[in-house]
């Protein structure tokens, strides 16, 4: 991702410095192939994708050429809390609330930019995941073909349950001491949530904080488990 806002056709930013603050990144080139990073949700990471018409990075390549025919729209200010999205074209860049549709060829390419951020994860090339292993315990496993350096040393866990109408039963925490680490295809690491209530089964949702490296340095990043009440 280095260098990509000098060389890629299309960038895609998302930026929030409200909790959890994040800075998610697409960057789309000119042949379709694409590569992302993610630092929230329930997979971070470094994902992919290859070059091809047909692809939703050909797409998105196509959206940008129409969208260049005009100036993108003027949405003025945002709040200072609010989650940005920014893609960018030739020197030209849309800058919206997360939320927002602006309409038009620069809307269009905006929701492809979007959808393929979405999908990504499905294209892990060194990714972290956290899924709900058991009622009280989660799994943390690598997702991609290529290692990638995890410091997870005095990280925190929380985990709390729910019914399915969003009523809190219990909470459960833990406290990690693995990093750093090189994680590959294969690693897992599992963790015990203490103080839950196996009186109190339900839906469990989780969420820890780390870092891992990206570019060179460590990000921080926020990865989730689990299916939220409501």
């Amino acid at each position: 991702m280095d260098g990509g806002a000098a060389v890629s056709r299309v960038l895609f930013t998302r930026i929030s410095g409200s909790p959890p603050p994040a800075q998610e990144v697409l960057a789309i080139e000119a042949d379709g192939s694409w590569t992302a990073h993610l630092v929230t949700g329930t997979v971070v990471g470094r994902f992919a994708g290859p070059a091809g018409d047909g692809g939703p990075g050909g797409r998105i390549v196509d959206l940008a050429d129409r969208a260049v025919a005009s100036e993108p729209p003027a949405i003025g200010n945002q709040p200072l809390d609010a989650t940005i999205d920014r893609v960018s074209v030739d020197g030209r860049s849309l800058v919206t609330e997360y939320r927002t549709d602006p309409g038009g060829p620069w809307g269009d390419l905006l929701g492809a930019c979007r959808a393929l951020l979405f999908d990504a994860v499905a294209n892990p090339v060194a990714a972290i995941a956290m899924v709900v292993a058991a009622p009280d315990r989660l799994r943390l496993e690598h997702r991609g073909t290529e290692p990638m350096s995890v410091d997870m040393n005095g990280a925190e866990v929380e985990g709390t349950v729910w019914t399915e109408s969003g009523e809190y039963l219990t909470r459960g925490t833990a406290r990690l001491d693995a990093g750093p680490v090189e994680a590959g295809p294969g690693w897992h690491r599992d963790v015990l949530l203490e103080g839950l209530d196996p009186a109190k089964p339900g839906n469990l949702v989780a969420i820890i904080g780390f870092a891992i490296e990206l570019g060179g340095s460590y990000v921080p990043v926020t990865l989730s488990a689990g299916r939220a009440p409501g």
